[in-house]
């Protein structure tokens, strides 16, 4: 994401300088244009980014075993956890 954002600056600080050479259309990556495609383009890109986040995946395997009880299956346990996280995020955003 950063490398994109950088990427996008130089793009559009380049195109107000008069020496630059003019953007072809056709070789830039078109936006999506509907509502469903510009979510599902930005669902992907958070997803990749939070399942690629060895950050993320430390805090898990650090704190997660603290909240699954030994009286039940730790599978369901661990699933359940999962599914409610991802809910909250959703909720959060």
């Amino acid at each position: 994401m950063g490398v994109r954002a950088v990427i996008a600056a130089r793009r559009v600080a380049g195109q107000g300088r008069p020496d630059a050479e003019a953007a072809d259309p056709s070789t830039e990556a078109t936006q999506p244009q509907s509502p469903l495609e510009r979510w599902r383009s930005g669902f992907a890109q958070e997803f990749f980014t939070n399942v690629l986040n060895p950050k993320a995946a430390m805090f898990f395997l650090s704190i997660l075993h603290q909240f699954v009880s030994g009286g039940g299956s730790m599978t369901r346990q661990i699933f359940f956890l999962g599914i409610l996280n991802v809910l909250i995020a959703v909720a959060a955003t």
